[in-house]
């Protein structure tokens, strides 16, 4: 979902009623982010931390917690271990043949499995260890425990949970049954959470002291690092609902919103829709796993005239006063460019090609500034290569540029307003970020901190290069 301007748009001010209706939207939405809060963090805090696995670090044979949590930057749990069990069967000490199949009719209700599908791994009376469950949720485990099925038995384990179900879904992705991450955050730093590093597998001395952040206070995993991220789930609340509104009420397919903060390169939110819930994601086409914000790229369109502009004022050869005669089309290498509206609009100045969006005035620029100049302030602003944001399956977009058997003339005009290329949602996000930043193009991150040895090590905002001078970001 790209941030598009309509040139009817007027700039005046806000009426006291929008305002208005403004504020009790946010503040509707802030009462309901609260709530939601409360039921996490207050209803259902004991039923969660019920569900937590115990490691104290001694020497016992129970099963631990291997793998690190994954939290908001208020220490809101995203991702968590948490005790389940795994469910076996040893068809040898389960009796004759109808006791069997009873006792695969009574498993199949318990576990809402088709009862053939359980009798073919409790048909051969020879076994000894068939696995029914991999991942069996605390609850189940204990209700097939209390039935006392002959030869049954559950082996306690940590299994991975989603507190917040779909909430970020992409961006955070998941643990596979393998104890593979997939996708996402859980990919990017699968060696970290799993403790396979050199900083993260190591078990500390002492039991680590807890971590405030806020709204929650993190208990540093012991064998695993644990992330904090740059999301804030009330942020990433607000977004996704609202962008769910968009899109039912423009009658959409999908949409992608992601919030930066522009002097740092932190994501505070990264929603797409549709999406998934994390603890079913096995019941969900894969087709959802990858994230849109950085995994799809599109013709991004007029919000490409913002890197036009502030080549052209950056490189002094256009001021906001520059004028030029739109005629309502523009030849560029034998190819007729139109405005949007198919219309000429006369005399015109800098202002009024973003004012009215106008594909002739932005042509009119790049063609002025050639091919040599045009792209690289498009490899300034990042376009065609990938931002090095910390989440797996990152893609670069496409941008044909002279010297490529592909790349034509007539190019030099379409880039300029964003068609013949593509972009990723997040390319597009820290190209207008870099202009709200002074011109400097900020490395995106998702990571705040990684918690190794119950010490939370943040990360640095990193400078990628300055796109454009300061006084061309401020006028622009």
């Amino acid at each position: 979902m790209t941030l598009a301007t309509s040139p009817n748009n007027s700039d005046t001010p806000l009426s006291g009623r929008r305002v208005r209706t403004l504020a009790y939207v946010l503040t509707f939405l802030l009462l309901a982010s609260i709530l939601r809060l409360a039921d996490w963090q207050v209803i259902r805090y004991n039923e969660i931390v019920r569900l937590l696995p115990r490691d104290s670090g001694d020497s016992s044979d129970q099963p631990r917690s291997t793998r690190g949590s994954i939290v908001d930057r208020n220490g809101m749990p995203l991702a968590m271990d948490v005790w389940g069990y795994q469910i076996f069967a040893s068809p040898s000490g389960m009796g004759d043949e109808s006791m069997r199949r009873r006792s695969a009719e009574q498993l199949a209700v318990l576990l809402k499995r088709p009862t053939t599908l359980l009798w073919e791994k409790l048909a051969d009376p020879s076994l000894s260890y068939v696995v029914l469950e991999y991942q069996a949720p605390l609850a189940l485990g204990e209700l097939i425990s209390a039935r006392h099925i002959q030869g049954i038995g559950l082996q306690p384990t940590p299994l991975r949970y989603y507190p917040a179900g779909a909430l970020a879904a992409q961006t955070i992705g998941f643990v596979n049954l393998s104890n593979n991450g997939l996708y996402g955050i859980e990919q990017m730093y699968h060696a970290s959470l799993n403790g396979e590093t050199e900083d993260c597998k190591s078990t500390p001395t002492a039991p680590a002291k807890r971590i405030s952040l806020g709204v929650r206070d993190l208990q540093p995993t012991a064998r695993a690092c644990d992330l904090i991220l740059t999301l804030d789930w009330a942020i990433q609340d607000v977004v996704e609902r609202e962008l769910a509104a968009a899109i039912e009420r423009t009658r959409s397919t999908s949409g992608t919103v992601i919030v930066s903060e522009p002097a740092t390169g932190k994501i505070l939110a990264m929603a797409s829709l549709p999406s998934f819930d994390l603890n079913k994601f096995f019941e969900s086409t894969d087709t959802l796993y990858n994230n849109p914000a950085i995994s799809m790229d599109y013709e991004p369109g007029s919000v490409a005239k913002i890197m036009t502009m502030a080549a052209g004022l950056d490189t002094g050869m256009f001021v906001p006063s520059s004028t030029l005669i739109d005629s309502g089309e523009i030849i560029v290498g034998g190819f007729k460019i139109h405005n949007w509206d198919n219309k000429g609009h006369g005399r015109v100045n800098m202002t009024d090609v973003l004012a009215m969006s106008l594909n002739v005035g932005a042509a009119y620029i790049s063609t002025s500034l050639g091919p040599v100049k045009f792209y690289d302030y498009a490899k300034r602003f990042g376009f065609a290569r990938r931002t090095g944001v910390d989440l797996a399956n990152e893609i670069s977009g496409q941008m044909r540029q002279p010297g490529m058997p592909t790349w034509h003339i007539s190019d030099l005009g379409t880039n300029s307003y964003g068609q013949g290329m593509t972009a990723t949602p997040l390319q597009i996000v820290m190209m207008a970020s870099t202009i709200a930043n002074g011109g400097v193009l900020m490395k995106p991150y998702i990571v705040d901190a990684v918690v190794s040895q119950g010490e939370a090590h943040y990360t640095q905002p990193q400078a990628v290069r300055r796109a454009v001078s300061t006084d061309t970001a401020r006028l622009l």
